[in-house]
């Protein structure tokens, strides 16, 4: 099985992590600006629901127990949930800060650039967050049918019978 969904999950999250670290070591330039940008810990609690998801979400591929798939659909599905309230305030962000900073400061593109990365990142961490879920979804709803295997205990080789009869069957 392929786990590239849940590593890009992770990568995602890690690469959140260090962009609002980078965001929040900024000197401020402007303390109200400054705040707006690093008061609601989105590169926090968005990176660790990112991560935890990816990992629950590897973890459930590994071993399929009916816990952890519905613990990584639950994941999922809040981190698909943070991704958007995340893209949303990092926009809004991104808009107020916008008009002070591109203009008064050297490094005001730069800090406005990440944050536009913070928003095509949670994007495509919305995405995948969302299919995992739904993929999660339908295996949570699969897991109660029961499949039956009875070896075959007899020591007897099996064997082919060259002419093959089929059953007339109407539907």
């Amino acid at each position: 099985m392929s786990f590239t969904l849940q590593v890009a999950q992770i990568l995602i999250g890690l690469i959140m992590l260090c962009l609002g670290v980078t965001i929040s070591l900024f000197p401020p330039f402007d303390s109200r600006l400054h705040y707006v940008a690093t008061a609601t810990g989105y590169h926090i609690w968005g990176s660790f629901s990112f991560l935890t998801s990816g990992a629950l979400s590897i973890a459930a591929g590994r071993k399929v127990t009916r816990c952890l798939i519905q613990c990584s659909l639950g994941w999922n599905t809040v981190s698909a949930i943070v991704a958007v309230l995340g893209t949303i305030m990092t926009i809004l962000k991104e808009i107020l800060i916008y008009r002070d900073v591109i203009w008064g400061f050297s490094y005001g593109s730069l800090f406005i650039g990440m944050l536009t990365g913070m928003v095509f990142l949670s994007l495509a961490e919305g995405c995948i967050a969302l299919s995992l879920s739904i993929y999660a979804c339908k295996v949570a709803c699969s897991v109660n049918k029961v499949v039956v295997f009875l070896p075959n205990n007899d020591n007897n080789p099996s064997v082919v019978s060259p002419e093959h009869v089929y059953d007339e069957v109407t539907f």
